[in-house]
């Protein structure tokens, strides 16, 4: 699993269930587009075309990091086990 830094603190700080429920349902239900989340501190777009995800951090403009999609649903979905 390739995720960076920045994304696994947003899966520790603020992944909470409820956004982790969110963000698995946008991604069983869609294929192809993007979806734009803004949450507390991060924002979390899911390019379903490019197949990647990108974490933003809110207090940091400059800091972003983009990982497979893949990896990151795969992470997401181990923190529901």
């Amino acid at each position: 699993m390739s995720l960076g830094s920045l994304t696994l603190r947003f899966l520790a700080e603020e992944a909470t269930q409820y956004e982790r429920d969110r963000l698995l349902r946008v991604a069983n239900e869609r294929t192809a587009g993007v979806e734009y989340f803004t949450f507390n501190v991060f924002n979390v777009r899911l390019d379903f075309d490019a197949e990647q995800v990108t974490v933003e951090d809110e207090l940091d403009p400059e800091s972003e990091e983009t990982s497979p999609i893949s990896d990151f649903l795969a992470a997401l979905t181990a923190m529901d086990g």
